[in-house]
């Protein structure tokens, strides 16, 4: 009897060490991102795990491109991402990140050299909770207000003052006029845009204080979703309760619009669901768990691509790709892969002057590169290796060759990125 007694301790040991080890793991689970159509593939981005983390879809592989930190060069750390938005813009893709005070816009049309653009930083300490797509405009959303921010210069041009406790809360009407809030006394707020002012208030209900509660306006029909910790919910924006359905699990995470516009899709956590806008009843069910390892569906994300539906699910220890019927296409777990370098600023290249006598000295100044890369200048046919500094600047003292009166280029190459920038110098004799 003892000897059973001392085995069944053995094993109940062994199984605790196993569940701390597992528990252990410093991955932290997917809940949100977002995803768009771009050239026909479908791109995904998350900072979830505080690194801004891009995934492509790759038939049925998902695999992550590009990983990295919000950088902090003045005193060369990184920091923590805490949400990113992407945005096609003349055929170029980009992708508005925040962090702390900051807000980034990152050029990833090639998607192996990540360049920051742009970046703004508040002077009035508003910590940027989310970014987002608001009409056609980027919006940073904080506890504080809502405000709409140009593209090409990352200047403010509206500002709505919306209180917010929980800023993955905040819904977004597509149409850009109206805004939603669910905060933690569990009352849904419509603002409008146009009359600046709460149009309508009611509660819903939550069993705790998670902020995971993504609402859907449909701008078609001015209805907006809620899902509760109890029902699945379709208001108008007065607040009228138009349709409901039990919700089949004891947590309501996310609606979102479908690729038929007679549906949405939800998550609760234990499923995925696709549901006809009538009675919210209506559709398909498939488990979280079978999508993915340790799979709990908090995010998702619907993205035309090629005619179809891909549904991106933020699944917990994972992220899964499925089509209109609820079939998984392709999925990923969550690693612990190193951050890959990145550049800290767009890049560019001058010179003190550009027009010199041979052996005359120039000074080059170039930026944009990454942080600590061989860089190789051709100034004319000379070659001269040199190397960025730990923000990826540098600044290099060169002879002018000797050509005859002609003009010629000096050129500078990332040995690493690819990255290749040059400008034009006249010699002269």
């Amino acid at each position: 009897m003892k000897k059973k007694i001392v085995g069944l301790l053995i094993v109940c040991v062994v199984a605790i060490l196993s569940i701390v080890s597992i528990g252990r793991t410093n991955y932290k689970a997917y809940y949100s991102g977002d995803a768009v159509n771009y050239q026909g593939d479908l791109i995904i981005a998350s900072t979830d795990s505080g690194s801004l983390e891009v995934f492509k879809l790759d038939g049925s592989l998902l695999e992550r491109v590009l990983k990295f930190k919000a950088p902090n060069s003045p005193i060369d750390k990184t920091e923590d991402f805490s949400s990113v938005k992407l945005n096609v813009e003349n055929g170029s893709l980009f992708a508005y990140a925040t962090s702390g005070y900051t807000l980034y816009k990152y050029d990833l049309s090639n998607l192996s050299r990540p360049v920051v653009t742009l970046k703004q930083k508040n002077t009035y300490y508003e910590w940027y909770n989310r970014v987002d797509k608001f009409g056609s405009a980027i919006v940073t959303i904080s506890d504080k207000s809502v405000k709409i921010w140009r593209t090409d210069s990352l200047d403010i041009i509206d500002s709505f003052k919306i209180d917010s406790d929980m800023a993955s809360s905040v819904g977004l009407d597509s149409t850009g006029r109206y805004i939603s809030t669910v905060n933690k006394d569990n009352n849904v707020r419509i603002y409008d845009t146009k009359s600046r002012s709460i149009i309508a208030s009611f509660p819903v209900n939550y069993r705790g204080s998670k902020s995971q509660r993504t609402t859907y306006f449909d701008s078609v029909a001015k209805e907006l979703y809620v899902f509760d910790d109890y029902y699945l919910k379709r208001y108008d924006l007065t607040g009228n309760l138009l349709v409901s359905f039990p919700n089949s699990s004891t947590n309501g995470y996310a609606v979102s619009e479908a690729g038929n516009y007679n549906y949405v899709y939800a998550v609760n956590g234990d499923s995925i669901l696709k549901l006809s806008k009538d009675d919210l009843k209506t559709g398909l069910k498939v488990s979280a768990n079978r999508m993915s390892f340790n799979g709990f569906a908090m995010g998702i994300k619907y993205v035309d691509v090629n005619g179809g539906d891909d549904l991106v699910v933020f699944n917990g220890g994972g992220i899964a790709v499925l089509n209109s019927s609820l079939n998984k296409i392709a999925s990923i777990q969550a690693s612990e892969i190193a951050d890959q370098p990145e550049a800290k600023e767009a890049l560019a290249l001058s010179l003190d002057h550009y027009l010199a006598t041979p052996g005359a000295s120039v000074v080059l100044n170039a930026n944009g590169y990454l942080p600590g890369e061989s860089l190789k200048i051709n100034f004319g046919g000379v070659i001269t290796d040199a190397k960025a500094d730990n923000n990826g600047r540098l600044r290099q003292t060169l002879t002018v060759p000797d050509l005859s009166n002609r003009t010629t280029d000096v050129k500078v190459d990332g040995v690493n990125s690819g990255l290749t920038y040059s400008t034009s110098f006249r010699i002269s004799k």
